[in-house]
């Protein structure tokens, strides 16, 4: 605390004090201009008034209260400011009432995903646990909700479809709005962050009766009406303490990985020894649950609002804290609210995990309530404003409602995990170090993240899912680890620079026990290893984290090479396999067409490191790409053209055999013409390594004299079935010493090229480099011959090129190109293509 003189210049915001230095060295015209003063007792308001009509001979504009605003000089601040009765002398501009503030491109960046990426929350639904929603009657509901609102009503913790879901506080109105209200009583201005989804609110009473005592049941409810999005703007004030609560978010969350919970940190921000920082461990539970998305408050950016030392003098006693208005930044950064609760948690974890504007939003207002908040909009009484983390929490729900519709429409994973979501919004946040006071010894945030301030970040929707041009992004969703297992992904890049790396990785965890000192149960670690062999740690540290189930690296790509990225299972002693989701964002690798030989998709290990090659022929495409599993079918990859001849190829460092994948040709997606194994006839190509299969020792097996072959003719699907299921090529090796018996010298085995449905006698070929996946695909069919080579039979394959398809038959006009009513590229496209199983008699001299 700062005991001595108050000084004139202690009087003067930072931007007062600024133009006042422009004015005395001549670089400004000392010319008046609007400024706010503020007093310290409004009992001196009159008198005051009048000496700064007398000094500037005009009235002031407003005086009220304690507060008079005028219009001055550089020259009569100086005067004025030495006034004992004048506490403090800032910049006055007319305050903007729109809700869109806090998704504007330097706050949230949502208006850039409505504008640009076209995302609204269209096909989902989010559930609210609130005090209600305006009159809880979908006749006579608040418009901004028309048509888009289920209600549930609870009271003293017991759902009763008779009980109102009425809102008589406006608290969850407001929250509601905040997440997706449409903006229809405003003409769109105050227009909630995923403004198309559907709500399902759980309304629990102005006093919070209604939440049971059994979180689950909440959950529950959310989850069987298709909700997959839950936010929480309530909590215990209980400073980091892991309770029941917080156990119970942690078990829903573990059972039913899809469900994203959000929970408000907390308003229990205070800096109770005065020495100008917040305090730290405040957060409430149930925010400090492990698996939920807990979320902070920032600084929103409404002028005209008062300080922390005026709405709050005995938490906020000292400076720069204490001047610092609400919702503006102290200087030109942006700024935690000072009330936002902050982290570590009672075990050290980080929390929250991410913040956004929680301070003077304005959203929807209850009717049904005479609480008006932080006040009513006066130029829409629709509307109130509000602050808090509870502002804060449901534009961030919003937010994950835009980033799921993204994941599911562009992102390549239909449903993403909790842990998906959460670690791509962290991914994409924005870090606010070193925050709005400076780098002195008041340093709001620290430059590396994360930390118990922001978490890990500002919500930043735009940047989390439209990387830059030199960026790429890849999500992973599939991957789980047990005790001693370890995940590789491999990025190659060609030149170092600046450009960073960002990765992120998120589980859920196995529950904790409330009160235990530590609340991680299973141990994942991320790291990456530099191509110069130094290994870069999680979350700031230099070994691994052993505390947090949110684990963040980031750092410049200042090297050429191979970046190796490990996920490990240090300890897994709960629940079976780990589950994780990864999020990687990095430089984009400018590849080129592959100069290693082959089509289709060849995995290679050679002096130029491990991958897969692929390459296919599309003379007539102008784009071919590549989407497969090895980063669960996001960011697509494009394929170069070689150099003459029509074929395009790309190396993969993180694809593998046994990925899935198709290619993408000018858009449409294909199997691979040349891929050796398949999901089905109608499903994707698997990456297929030839020499992989194990023939075992040499067997005496020698060519048969043609005029000596006993040949049996098998249909594999027939041969040994049951049930009418298609026999597989290691059933029909259990009658083996029957053909022996019989005299048997070759098989000569019906055609076994992948056709359409799993029942054919295979004259309907679709993929002509696979095996029948039905049949138990190439290394049941390698199997096969293994065997019966063992045996002294040979084996014989009929094979069908007369005619492929016509169903599944994704060679069908394969780049774009054809003629007439013709199959393009791999077909005849003359009079040659008819058969009588349609136009499809393959070109022979195709690649």
């Amino acid at each position: 605390m700062y005991v001595g003189e108050f000084r004139s210049e202690y009087k003067r915001a930072a931007r007062v004090r600024a133009k006042m230095g422009r004015v005395a060295r001549g670089e400004e015209a000392d010319a008046p201009a609007a400024y706010r003063v503020l007093l310290f007792s409004g009992d001196d308001l009159a008198g005051v008034a009048r000496r700064i009509e007398g000094m500037t001979g005009a009235p002031a504009t407003v005086a009220e209260g304690d507060r008079i605003r005028a219009d001055l000089t550089a020259a009569q601040i100086e005067e004025l400011t030495g006034w004992g009765e004048v506490h403090w002398v800032e910049p006055y501009t007319a305050p903007q009432l729109w809700n869109n503030i806090s998704v504007r491109t330097n706050m949230m960046n949502v208006s850039n995903v409505w504008s640009v990426m076209g995302l609204t929350g269209n096909g989902q639904t989010i559930a609210v646990c609130d005090t209600g929603l305006d009159t809880g009657n979908t006749t006579t509901l608040h418009k901004d909700f028309t048509n888009r609102v289920t209600g549930y009503g609870w009271s003293n913790g017991v759902y009763n479809r008779r009980t109102s879901w009425a809102d008589g506080d406006s608290h969850g109105t407001h929250v509601a709005g905040s997440v997706l209200g449409n903006g229809t009583m405003s003409t769109g201005l105050y227009k909630g962050v995923a403004y198309a989804a559907n709500l399902l609110m759980q309304g629990v009473q102005a006093d919070l009766n209604g939440i049971p005592a059994d979180l689950s049941t909440l959950f529950k409810q959310a989850y069987d009406n298709k909700a997959r999005i839950h936010s929480d703007s309530w909590g215990y004030d209980d400073h980091g303490y892991y309770n029941s609560d917080s156990r119970a978010v942690d078990q829903y969350v573990w059972s039913n990985k899809t469900m994203l919970i959000l929970f408000s940190a907390g308003n229990s921000g205070t800096d109770a020894n005065s020495d100008g920082i917040v305090d730290p461990d405040s957060v409430g539970s149930p925010g400090t649950a492990k698996n939920c998305l807990t979320v902070g408050a920032a600084e929103n950016y409404r002028t005209g609002s008062s300080t922390y030392g005026v709405a709050w003098p005995a938490d906020f006693p000292a400076d720069p804290i204490f001047s610092d208005k609400i919702s503006e930044p102290y200087d030109t950064y942006q700024g935690l609210a000072a009330f936002s609760s902050r982290g570590p948690c009672d075990d050290g974890r980080i929390k929250p995990d991410l913040v956004a504007p929680g301070t003077f939003i304005a959203s929807t207002r209850s009717r049904a309530s005479t609480n008006t908040g932080w006040g009513v909009v006066s130029a829409n009484t629709n509307y109130l404003y509000n602050g808090g983390t509870s502002m804060a929490t449901p534009l961030t729900a919003g937010a994950a409602a835009l980033a799921r519709q993204w994941v599911m429409t562009s992102g390549g994973v239909a449903d993403p995990t909790a842990a998906l979501l959460k670690a791509l919004l962290l991914n994409g946040a924005r870090n606010m170090a070193p925050g709005q006071y400076g780098t002195g010894a008041a340093q709001e945030i620290p430059a590396t993240r994360p930390s118990g301030g922001q978490g890990w970040g500002h919500v930043d929707l735009y940047n989390t899912l439209k990387p830059a041009p030199t960026q790429t992004l890849d999500l992973y969703d599939t991957y789980s680890l047990g005790t001693g297992q370890t995940n590789t992904f491999t990025y190659v890049v060609q030149t170092g620079s600046t450009n960073k790396f960002i990765l992120t990785m998120v589980y859920a965890d196995y529950w904790g026990t409330a009160g235990s000192g530590k609340q991680l149960v299973n141990d994942l670690d991320l790291t990456v290893v530099k191509p110069s062999g130094t290994t870069n740690y999680a979350n700031g540290r230099t070994s691994e984290d052993a505390t947090n189930n949110v684990e963040m690296i980031e750092f410049a790509a200042d090297e050429a090479g191979t970046y190796t990225v490990r996920v490990a299972g240090r300890n897994v002693p709960s629940g079976g396999t780990q589950s994780y989701a990864l999020v990687v964002r990095g430089p984009k690798y400018n590849a080129s067409a592959s100069s290693r030989a082959g089509m289709g998709a060849i995995p290679y290990a050679d002096a130029g490191g491990t991958g897969v090659t692929f390459r296919t022929w599309a003379p007539n495409a102008s784009s071919v790409n590549v989407k497969g599993s090895w980063n669960s079918w996001g960011t697509a990859k494009d394929l170069y053209p070689d150099a003459g001849g029509g074929t395009w190829s790309v190396d993969l460092t993180n694809a593998a055999a046994g990925h899935e994948y198709k290619f993408y040709v000018n858009g449409a997606a294909k199997k691979d013409p040349r891929g050796y194994r398949v999901t089905s006839s109608a499903g994707n190509s698997i990456i297929y390594d030839q020499s992989a299969f194990d023939w075992g020792a040499e067997t005496n097996f020698s060519r048969i004299w043609r005029n000596d072959l006993v040949i049996y003719e098998m249909h594999v699907g027939s041969y040994n079935a049951e049930d009418w299921l298609p026999s597989t090529f290691d059933e029909c090796l259990e009658k083996i010493a029957h053909l022996k018996a019989l005299g048997v010298s070759a098989v000569e085995v019906m055609p076994v090229n992948e056709f359409a449905g799993d029942r054919s006698w295979g004259y309907n070929p679709a993929d002509p480099f696979a095996i029948e996946s039905a049949f138990g695909g190439a290394d049941g069919f390698k199997r096969f011959v293994r065997a019966c080579h063992t045996n002294g039979i040979a084996v014989l394959v009929d094979v069908v090129h007369n005619h492929y398809g016509p169903s599944d038959l994704d060679l069908w006009r394969f780049d774009g190109w054809f003629q007439d009513v013709y199959g393009g590229i791999y077909f005849y496209n003359d009079w040659r293509a008819v058969t009588d199983w349609g136009n499809t008699r393959p070109d022979y001299g195709r690649p």
